[in-house]
């Protein structure tokens, strides 16, 4: 069958929902299915190259997307060239948009995933000034989530009460949990050695983007309290974002403290292998692929305990699931002084591995493809 994927942000850009995209494209090409990307672009006209279908846009870096204008007939008409037998928008925005109005106007079978608790994001419509930030979340959520599309997918139990608890959405939706498709380039890995840390340092990795809302000051205020008695416990953060400045001034003076930036998604493998823990404190997630990431990488997690996490982090099994600052960093200093339990922990994500595989992933969501379709 030939599958469309309609995301408003795809790479270069690095976020979850590109992350989400490349899974189950990767894990639908494994079931035999021909698989396009439809996304905005740096070109003039529609271009396809290796099955990725690149429309004119505008580069919005504020939002980590670009915008094109879903109802020009050119753009209409290069989605319509792919003869796609089933479209899947993960966006609720321009590409979304065109997405809905094909599959419409040509009777083609659509299924929507869910990704964005925009609870969290209603600030950036002019800090929700007159409650623009309510009505635009509303319309969005419920202009995709009801007659727009045959199927409805969320990645977690806590997006599903979301839906479910604030918006009037009349279909039930299906929870697939996103698999992980993680590619590694040989060029370039990232070691400890490159990084100047030793086999001693215990290393917590904080990866995804740097913004207010994703709770890093916490790890930053737990990071010190824990070199005041280890200053061989390391905090590695990898991303970018519009927090980074901020986050540089307040670690300007540790060591312990170590900024990356924004890295090549095939280098992220390397990032993970080199960690002992994972870490997290954000409650703005809807799936925490960063926590299915490392798992998948047999890296062990330590994150605050929120629905986001609590269906794939089991306590005292693959990670923890933290209540507060002393809970983190009592949790940090043991683990790091107790081998055998970090030993348990790892062996423990390696049993649930296949849990997190891309092919999973893409099984669930073609099962819901089959019930409106026969392959």
């Amino acid at each position: 069958m030939k599958i469309g994927l309609f995301t408003d942000s795809y790479h270069p850009k690095i976020n979850g929902v590109i992350t989400s995209v490349d899974s189950l494209k990767f894990g639908l090409e494994q079931l035999g299915h021909q698989v396009y990307i439809i996304t905005g672009g740096k070109t003039k006209y529609p271009i396809e190259q290796n099955n990725i279908l690149y429309l004119p846009s505008v580069d919005v870096s504020k939002w980590n997307l670009r915008m094109i204008n879903p109802y020009t007939i050119s753009n209409i008409n290069a989605v319509r060239s792919l003869n796609l037998d089933i479209i899947h928008s993960h966006s609720e925005l321009t590409v979304g948009l065109l997405a809905n109005k094909v599959a419409k106007d040509y009777g083609i079978y659509k299924c929507h995933t869910a990704h964005t608790f925009y609870h969290d994001y209603r600030h950036y419509a002019f800090n929700n000034f007159l409650h623009l930030g309510d009505m635009t979340e509303k319309f969005m959520v419920e202009n995709f989530c009801n007659s727009n599309c045959d199927d409805l997918i969320v990645p977690s139990e806590k997006m599903y009460s979301y839906l479910m608890k604030d918006f009037s959405i009349q279909k039930e939706p299906y929870i697939i949990k996103t698999g992980i498709y993680m590619p590694c380039s040989q060029k370039n890995q990232i070691t400890r050695e490159k990084l100047g840390l030793s086999e001693q340092d215990f290393i917590l990795l904080y990866s995804g983007r740097l913004e207010k809302e994703k709770n890093i000051d916490f790890l930053i205020q737990c990071q010190k309290e824990l070199n005041k008695i280890d200053l061989n416990i390391k905090l590695l953060l990898v991303g970018d974002g519009t927090y980074t400045n901020y986050l540089q001034m307040v670690s300007t003076n540790s060591k312990e403290i170590i900024m990356l930036g924004k890295l090549p998604y095939d280098q992220m493998a390397y990032c993970y292998q080199l960690a002992d823990l994972t870490v997290t404190a954000s409650t703005s997630e809807t799936q925490g692929l960063s926590i299915l990431e490392s798992l998948y990488n047999e890296i062990p997690v330590l994150c605050i305990n929120d629905s986001a996490f609590d269906y794939i982090v089991r306590d005292n099994y693959n990670g923890y699931l933290i209540k507060d600052k002393m809970d983190y960093i009592n949790r940090a200093l043991e683990l790091k002084i107790d081998s055998t339990k970090m030993n348990q922990l790892r062996e423990n994500c390696k049993k649930d591995k296949r849990e997190y595989s891309s092919v999973q992933y893409a099984e669930e969501v073609e099962k819901v493809y089959q019930k409106k379709l026969t392959f």
